[in-house]
């Protein structure tokens, strides 16, 4: 089951980024919430009978409606578009070959940050700093991937445009930079404001390390953002150098960060470099595209409104940091045990 599963998820991922190359990315995630749904009825009945294969089965059966799903829809916006594909061109094999295997390379630097991160962490803290900072994480990356999710559909966009002397390509890319600095202060507000509560939730108290590794934490994941409308950018065109070139500056300030940091501020010294190396690969990949797409006029416009917005997280995410203990004080004689 686990291997079908290896198979038909690469296939649904590929159905939904075609639906979002119709630039119909709402009919998209009409069709992702009836496949989850489908999943979460079949996994209340499946898990309780088989266990961990029932659970494999809903995750088969939600990636089978999104191919099904998504190939009748691709039908009906796709001129002759059979029901099975029927014909091989060895261009476009060897074009799409290319990009996949440069978009795994990044996927897999990006999957190293997180085992990386733990491992360093684990050094200096234990498996109790490893759970504080899953902890603390959690929160910023899940509020930062509503951002990624709503962003998605400008990677086709962004594929339209022939070339970046395309006026098309500059307001859209004008556009998208708007809604990252506003997307990135709210992330970093909404992570703030909500661990407290995250922490009487899942902790029954507010802890005070974790307030500071999610300050840490809200900082490099927000400010991170502003790249994002020219990652996409890149993704897009096939420009993928940058891209590689952050997530790998990113594992480098954190291994730097273990080796300097960690024996001094222990666990919190990991933390530090992660944010740093957020902040630094959010600079490489800003600087890159905007040469590689020669926007770099048009980046500088938008670039006090960066400075200044990133001024008050860091402001704002200092404030939580260094005022983590009194925070924790006050919530502790709120809501005592």
């Amino acid at each position: 089951m686990v291997a079908a599963l290896m198979l038909v998820t690469p296939l649904a991922i590929g159905i939904s980024a075609s639906i979002d190359g119709r630039m119909r990315a709402d009919i998209r995630s009409v069709l992702v919430s009836i496949a989850a749904m489908s999943g979460l009825v079949v996994a209340i009945f499946a898990i309780p009978r088989w266990g961990l294969p029932g659970f494999a089965l809903a995750q088969a059966v939600q990636q089978a409606v999104v191919i099904g799903g998504g190939w009748l829809i691709l039908r009906r916006h796709v001129a002759g578009l059979g029901w099975l594909p029927t014909q091989w061109r060895h261009a476009i094999f060897k074009s799409t070959t290319g990009y996949a295997l440069r978009l795994n390379v990044i996927g897999a630097l990006g999957l190293l940050l997180e085992p990386l991160t733990k491992y360093c962490i684990n050094l200096s803290g234990g498996t109790a700093a490893v759970g504080i900072y899953e902890l603390a994480a959690r929160l910023a990356i899940q509020v930062r991937s509503l951002v990624i999710s709503a962003t998605t559909p400008l990677i086709p966009a962004f594929a339209m445009a022939k070339a970046s002397s395309d006026p098309y390509f500059v307001t859209l890319l004008h556009r998208a930079q708007r809604y990252a600095n506003f997307a990135a202060l709210t992330v970093a507000l909404i992570t703030l404001f909500a661990a407290p509560l995250m922490c009487l939730v899942m902790l029954d108290h507010v802890s005070e390390e974790v307030l500071r590794f999610n300050a840490l934490l809200a900082l490099g994941w927000s400010v991170n953002l502003f790249s994002l409308p020219l990652y996409l950018a890149a993704q897009g065109q096939g420009l993928l150098r940058w891209n590689m070139l952050s997530h790998a500056s990113i594992g480098i300030v954190i291994a730097a960060a273990t080796i300097f940091l960690m024996p001094q501020f222990g666990s919190q010294g990991v933390v530090i470099g992660v944010a740093a190396g957020l902040i630094v690969g959010n600079v490489v990949t800003i600087a890159g595209n905007a040469t590689t797409f020669a926007v770099r006029p048009a980046i500088a416009r938008e670039l006090p409104a960066m400075l200044a917005l990133g001024l008050i997280i860091a402001a704002a995410c200092g404030a939580m940091w260094a005022e983590a203990g009194q925070i924790a004080h006050i919530f502790d004689i709120w809501f005592p045990l």
